[in-house]
This record gives structure tokens, C-alpha cells and sequence, in this order.
């Protein structure tokens, strides 16, 4: 093979060509590569005290049940929206229980929160 009429032996030939193949699939993978997470920068939460929900940055969250940012206490919990209505993400039905003293707005076997007033 000659490239600009200069001969180049077998070896630098093979190199060539796989250095090639490699940008070819980098500039492929960038335009075709993975999109950006499906998953967002906020949980959203419920205070099972007062049914006010918050959405909070993934990054604020060390421990559940979270602090209410409002008050200070240990009463959030991850909720979800589905079928049109809110409910405590399932995993977390033993910190509701935990919370059973303070707990005044998620029903504790549907798990569906109930109307703040």
C-alpha cells in the first residue's frame, strides 16, 4: 500500500487501518452513544406528618427517613406518583412503620398519601 507515493511496509499498514477502525467507532459511540440517565437530580418526598411534598437534590440525601427541611425532624420518605396517585415507594413500608406515632397522612397498607388541607 502507498499513501502520497510513499510505500509503507506491512506492519505501519495494519496500524494505520486499526487506528482508523478506533476513531471510526470513538466518533460513532459519541453520536449514537448512551443518552443522558433517565434518572433525574430530585427524589421527590412526603412528610408523613404534614402530607407536603418536597423534592429534594440526590445529592442532599444521607439517610431515610430524611429531615423535614421545614422543621427539622426525621419524616420524609421517597414517594412516587402512580395511577394518578402518590404513594411512599414501597421499600420504605418499615420506616412508615417506624414513623407510625407522627404519621398522620400515608395509609399504612396502600401506602397512598392522603390530601395535605
Amino acid at each position: 500500500m502507498a499513501i502520497l507515493g510513499i510505500q509503507l511496509n506491512p506492519r505501519v499498514q495494519v496500524g494505520l487501518i486499526v487506528a482508523a477502525l478506533v476513531v471510526a467507532g470513538l466518533l460513532a459511540w459519541r453520536a449514537l452513544g448512551p443518552a443522558e440517565s433517565p434518572i433525574g437530580d430530585t427524589i421527590s418526598f412526603v412528610c408523613v406528618a404534614t402530607g407536603k411534598t418536597y423534592n429534594i437534590d440526590r445529592d442532599e440525601v444521607e439517610s431515610i427517613p430524611l429531615k423535614n427541611p421545614d422543621n427539622g425532624k426525621a419524616t420524609l420518605l421517597p414517594c412516587v406518583r402512580r395511577d394518578g396517585k402518590l404513594i411512599v415507594d414501597p421499600h420504605y413500608r418499615g420506616a412508615l412503620k417506624d414513623l407510625a406515632e407522627v404519621n398522620q397522612y400515608v395509609d399504612t397498607n396502600t401506602l397512598e398519601v392522603k390530601s395535605a388541607p
